[in-house]
């Protein structure tokens, strides 16, 4: 006698968090208390979840907190969630030089002693991101003579501090 199995999968749910479009790492994504941190790619994925309804929140320091609720029926899903920047942890973003602005390419950045900001990132006016360096040091010297002349928007970051500042390459 043969019998019949029938199988149905449990579906997967797979958050993929940006700020201004681009992905954004370090977010913390909860459903009923498992708390999942987004990877460089701004994903979390919740593996197996059950059909149901669930509360999740997705927050991370100086950031706007999202709460809501999912509805999980029985297929794979995927969560778009772009996050509000709100805060840095510096009292003022003027703790923080960058020189000379306007530019000819060749730029100095001074951070503030201890201030925890380890990597830069510019982004064009379109908001592509268009250089990337880990590591900064207290004095940066940065070359960008091949970036096109514009406005761009640069990221300073490091565990949980975010600036946000304008540099005119010309």
């Amino acid at each position: 006698m043969l019998q019949t199995i029938e199988l149905s999968a449990i579906p997967d749910v797979n958050f993929i968090i940006t700020q201004n479009g681009l992905p954004e790492p370090g977010v913390s994504v909860e459903i009923d208390a498992k708390k999942i941190i987004t990877s460089a790619t701004g994903k979390s994925l919740f593996v197996d979840l059950p059909a149901g309804s669930y509360s999740y929140t997705v927050s991370k320091e100086g950031f706007d907190t999202i709460t809501n609720e999912l509805l999980v029926a029985n297929e794979d899903m995927e969560i778009y969630l772009d996050i509000n920047f709100v805060s840095s942890s510096f009292t003022n973003a003027s703790e923080v030089q960058i020189y000379p602005n306007p530019s000819n390419g060749a730029l100095m950045i001074e951070l503030p002693a201890n201030s925890g900001i380890t990597k830069i990132e510019l982004f064009n006016e379109i908001g592509m991101l268009v250089y990337t360096q880990n590591n900064l040091q207290r004095l940066t010297n940065l070359n960008l003579n091949n970036l096109s002349k514009g406005i761009y928007l640069i990221s300073l970051s490091g565990e949980s501090r975010k600036i946000l500042l304008k540099q005119i390459i010309n």
